[in-house]
């Protein structure tokens, strides 16, 4: 070894021990700190546990909507055929009471009426003697107008005139000008207009 190696060997040893630059020497160098960076960086991220939402088995309960109000129920009007059938004069009709020239006719005369109507033609019946003839009906006015023509019996050859109406559906109403000279104006029998108004039923 020359004098110029012994010289700057122990310098060169003694840098190397201060900066840590020297290899092959650590038994005579001071293990360097970590650095924090890396120290921290090295720690394991801790686990934030999230708690799981919790399903209330009370749900509210959902508060039904009313029902709707049922509509009113309307009893439909009847359509004209249905009227017509209601208020038919076809069948056959018992007197309830009549009247002449403003005179009630006794119970036991009027009990041995009997009228039956079939399309336009009728039949009454007075005991066993028979009035027939053709009735015809003009339904397009209020009150109903009726022409009746005798063919069969006591009014055989004589035209009468006549107004109808229905109280009801078994109840028929007609005022007779035995004159045949107009139809009645009302449902009356006066002295005075000698009309005759009946009122039957069906039997």
């Amino acid at each position: 070894m020359s004098t110029f190696d012994r010289i700057i060997s122990p310098t060169a040893i003694a840098v190397a021990i201060l900066y840590g630059g020297m290899t092959g020497c650590s038994s005579s160098t001071t293990p360097s700190k970590p650095d924090a960076k890396s120290v921290s960086s090295a720690e394991p991220t801790p686990v934030v546990e999230t708690a799981a939402p919790t399903t209330s088995t009370d749900e509210p309960q959902s508060t039904p909507s009313p029902e709707p109000e049922p509509e009113p129920q309307t009893t439909p009007e009847p359509s004209e055929p249905a009227l017509a059938e209601k208020n038919t004069t076809d069948g056959v009709w018992k007197v309830k009471s009549a009247r002449i020239g403003g005179q009630p006719l006794p119970p036991q005369v009027t009990d041995t009426f009997t009228l039956t109507m079939t399309g336009d033609d009728y039949l009454v019946m007075v005991g066993d003697k028979p009035d027939k003839g053709t009735c015809t009906i003009n339904r397009e006015l209020t009150p109903i107008q009726m022409t009746i023509k005798g063919t069969e019996g006591p009014n055989a050859g004589n035209t009468l005139r006549a107004i109808c109406d229905f109280p009801d559906e078994s109840t028929m109403r007609v005022c007779y000008d035995l004159s045949g000279k107009a139809f009645p104006e009302t449902f009356e029998s006066t002295a005075e207009n000698k009309q005759y108004l009946v009122v039957y039923v069906r039997k």
